[in-house]
């Protein structure tokens, strides 16, 4: 999605975020269409769809301060896909998360700083000095994230454990799907 996000970007044509997003999951489904029953797929395609659709819901609030502005547009970015995914989790694993929200803002801000970090160090060719620290600081980047999982799921009571079946997948998503409001 980002490979072609960037690519209209780079032509200066006008980019939809459905179009990226509709024209990623095509591509790799016919590269592969058993890709469509995979679990990663279907939840990483699925949180950028509900990003699109309920982070302008939940962006009502106008922050103008820079320094809380950023931070709230993290929150809101993860309430926006934890919307989206909830009914897969909860009928894949079985349990939601409590802790989300906690968990998710120290991983989107490492997130931020890994994507452009790895995007340079894959152009820049090993022999160039520095690019084995720049491997070394993303390692630690990555390392950190695991960190930050582990440390909140031995939180006791962190999880809701509720499973679903398929019927109840279909009804939730209809349900959100019927209130959804932009």
């Amino acid at each position: 999605m980002l490979s072609l996000y960037l690519t209209g970007r780079q032509f200066r044509r006008g980019i939809d975020g459905y179009n990226t997003w509709a024209a990623a999951a095509f591509l790799m489904l016919v590269y592969h269409p058993w890709y469509l029953f995979d679990i990663g797929f279907q939840l990483s395609y699925v949180a950028v769809l509900s990003i699109h659709l309920f982070y302008p819901v939940y962006n009502r609030i106008e922050v103008k301060n820079p320094l809380i502005a950023i931070p709230w547009s993290w929150v809101i970015v993860t309430l926006s896909a934890q919307t989206g995914v909830t009914f897969l989790c909860l009928y894949y694993f079985g349990y939601f998360p409590l802790l989300f929200l906690l968990t998710n803002i120290p991983l989107t801000f490492l997130t931020t700083l890994l994507i452009p970090l790895t995007f340079l160090w894959l152009l820049i060719p090993a022999w160039i000095p520095g690019s084995g620290w720049l491997g070394g600081i993303i390692e630690w980047l990555c390392g950190s994230m695991v960190w930050v999982v582990e440390m909140f799921s031995r939180i006791p009571y962190s999880t809701l454990m509720i499973r679903f079946d398929l019927i109840g997948l279909v009804l939730s998503y209809t349900g959100l799907f019927l209130v959804y409001k932009k």
